[in-house]
């Protein structure tokens, strides 16, 4: 029986939130056009009052996952790594949180988007029930080092986006809650 070769060249499935050949938006450390939102969003988190939920909105490539993934490193980083006034969400790329959230590793981040299917070889309509259902095991969990955890919901567009995360809470909703492995029963 012959074998597989050792080596294979194993392609990355496509992700719903790259653009094209741009670089994926956590590798990109310069946001154009977005001051006044970016102020907003460091002065937030500098000031420890955050509000509990923000939606970027717009046209595809106008920079919102950027802007998300910007806003998470600051909010994960440590805060003698931020600026203490609020003034910007640039974060060191060498630190430590810049470094986990561009592997896809850091653990007070979870993204949320619709996934690649192999088989379909197509990205789903809208984000799935399931997916949804894994913030609950996330939000669950205690922060570690130091940092609030942080979720971003990401697609192509800000209307498909909204719609679907719409769609798939009220699902998760009216499906009831489901019990996560190893947690305690209510």
């Amino acid at each position: 029986m012959a074998r597989a070769p050792a080596s294979q060249d194993i392609e990355a499935p496509p992700e719903i939130d790259r653009l094209g050949e741009f670089p994926h938006p956590r590798d990109t450390a310069t946001l154009y056009g977005h001051a006044s939102a970016e102020t907003e969003l460091a002065a937030g988190i500098a000031s420890g009052r955050m509000h509990h939920a923000w939606l970027l909105a717009g046209p595809s490539g106008i920079g919102k996952a950027t802007l998300a993934y910007r806003a998470a490193i600051n909010a994960l980083a440590a805060p003698f790594e931020r600026d203490p006034f609020g003034g910007t969400l640039a974060i060191d790329p060498a630190t430590g949180a810049a470094r986990q959230v561009r592997a896809q590793s850091h653990p007070g981040l979870l993204v949320v988007r619709r996934n690649y299917n192999l088989k379909d070889k197509r990205f789903p309509t809208q984000i799935s029930v399931d997916e949804v259902r894994r913030l609950r095991a996330f939000l669950g969990h205690r922060a570690g080092e130091g940092a609030c955890p942080e979720t971003a919901a990401n697609g192509p567009g800000s209307d498909e986006a909204a719609a679907g995360c719409r769609s798939a809470c009220r699902r998760a909703a009216a499906t009831g809650p489901r019990p996560v492995a190893g947690s305690p029963p209510r």
